[in-house]
């Protein structure tokens, strides 16, 4: 048999549900003397990688590489519809997208969300966030995918927390490319520096540099096992940056913006005329960790105590007053799940809908055009999920004094420099 036919075959059979067998996918592994043997068990011997068939012998995997894992995440795989409960038609997929779909997919909600070729947690959790509803008390369950219930909720978070048993097999945090960087790094770096030599005080020129070395050391990773590991912007930005490309720009402890450049990176030694830059910014990130952070935890609490008496109450108060916006794509992800007056109904605002309001002029319910007395607000001009728990818009609005916080933190381990560009249509329209 092939590692194809059997990781399908195994799948089917529920083996996925084993973490070891899980893991023996993507590693090398021994299985324990004191277990038993189950069909699909794969073994990785000296003859080569073999399974463990229902007969109960050993069999050879016939395109298993010797001393390899049998496949790795990102290897590219063709699925038939029948793969996966939750796959409709044939595709190219990875022995990665496989797992994570029988796992947390097909095991949480079974067909109810289709086949995921590249997604995360964020974006799993707005298919059903706001489709949850109670458990029916009839034992019926509606699988057309229009509600979901908290077991599947649960099912759900339990998987997504057992994906962390395998990142270190498909993810490993080191190899011999991460230890280094591209050989044409420092060159490239050089030369950049004399080009720019009379604009290195403009930060953006710094920006332009630091994104063209940046490149290249994508290059220099892509494809390694590891590569996929770097998953955060500050990953390259800021850790590799400083480490094998430069040291960039360290601000003055100052409140003026002073800044200054520092090229070498750490892995070429330090820099010892540049000791008080250095310096400096490791105590502006422990001030930032220390004292602005305790200022965002404050206004949590300060917040929080202006709102607590804030209510939520179901119903309508009868507000004639909206607020009319232009529904682009920069704006929907901040009016999703609000409320629409739509020839004198309300409306909420879902992924079903939204192709249907892109584009024109929507009349939005909000809060501060709510009419209802004292410090309450109505169901329908906060929208479905805040109206759901009568606290939620104080828990909500002490959110700003978290971002505050989360912000200064975030500080201490280093600050990407990067150039946005500013876009006026969409804030203007």
């Amino acid at each position: 048999m092939k590692k194809r036919e059997l990781i399908l075959a195994a799948c089917k059979a529920n083996r996925w549900k084993w973490r070891s067998w899980r893991i023996s996918m993507f590693a090398p592994t021994r299985l324990s003397k004191d277990e038993p043997l189950e069909t699909y068990d794969i073994q990785y011997t000296k003859e080569g990688t073999m399974w463990y068939t229902e007969d109960g012998e050993w069999e050879l995997i016939e395109d298993a590489t010797p001393n390899e894992p049998l496949v790795r995440a990102n290897e590219k795989v063709m699925l038939d519809s029948d793969s996966v409960p939750n796959l409709s038609e044939a595709v190219e997929s990875t022995y990665g997208r496989l797992l994570f779909n029988w796992l947390v997919i097909q095991y949480a909600f079974g067909t109810k969300i289709p086949y995921q070729q590249k997604t995360t947690a964020n974006k799993l959790v707005k298919m059903f966030v706001t489709k949850v509803v109670d458990e029916p008390e009839d034992g019926k369950y509606d699988e057309s995918g229009n509600v979901f219930y908290p077991n599947e909720i649960n099912r759900f978070v339990k998987s997504i927390f057992e994906l962390t048993s395998l990142c270190q097999y498909v993810t490993p945090t080191g190899s011999v490319k991460t230890l280094t960087t591209h050989p044409d790094m420092i060159a490239t770096r050089d030369a950049l520096l004399l080009q720019y030599k009379d604009s290195l005080d403009d930060p953006a020129v710094v920006a332009k540099i630091q994104d063209i070395l940046i490149e290249l050391d994508k290059e220099w990773l892509k494809g390694d096992d590891a590569e996929g590991y770097y998953i955060s912007g500050k990953s390259f930005s800021v850790k590799r940056k400083k480490m094998f490309m430069m040291h960039g720009i360290e601000a003055a402890f100052k409140e003026n913006g002073e800044f200054i450049v520092i090229p070498k990176s750490l892995s070429e030694g330090w820099d010892m005329t540049q000791l008080v830059a250095k310096y400096n910014a490791t105590r502006e990130g422990s001030y930032n960790r220390g004292a602005d952070t305790a200022l965002g935890g404050e206004k949590v609490t300060f917040l929080q105590r202006i709102f607590q008496h804030i209510t939520a109450v179901e119903g309508d108060c009868g507000t004639k007053v909206f607020h009319n916006t232009l529904l682009t794509e920069y704006k929907l992800d901040n009016y999703m799940g609000m409320n629409l007056m739509v020839n004198g109904e309300v409306v909420e605002l879902t992924n079903e809908n939204k192709d249907k309001f892109l584009g024109t002029v929507v009349s939005l319910r909000r809060p501060i055009l709510c009419k209802l007395p004292e410090t309450d607000f109505c169901s329908n001009c906060l929208g479905k999920s805040l109206s759901k728990n009568p606290r939620a818009v104080a828990a909500e609005i002490a959110a700003v004094g978290s971002t505050i916080m989360y912000a200064f933190m975030g500080a201490m381990h280093g600050v990407e420099l990067s150039v946005s560009h500013f876009d006026y249509n969409k804030h203007l329209s």
